[in-house]
């Protein structure tokens, strides 16, 4: 069983040095596994990360005051 980590997610959702290396790891025949934790920790960083890109937010404490999330 492996635990599959942030930075995968991340490596294998945005094009970094480290992609081919995660995408890899998808590929894996052996059973794979998460958290909830890193599950909130990677939408908070892809969030973060398309923040930056279409608004050019670059500190976290804007993207946290600046964005809120409604519902």
């Amino acid at each position: 069983m492996v635990m599959v980590d942030t930075n995968v997610f991340y490596n294998f959702l945005f094009e970094t040095r480290l992609t081919d290396k995660a995408s890899r790891i998808f590929e894996l025949e052996e059973q794979l596994f998460t958290t909830f934790t890193v599950i909130n920790e990677t939408l908070y960083i892809i969030s973060r990360k398309l923040a930056e890109r279409k608004f050019d937010v670059k500190s976290s404490r804007k993207f946290r005051s600046s964005y809120p999330i409604r519902v």
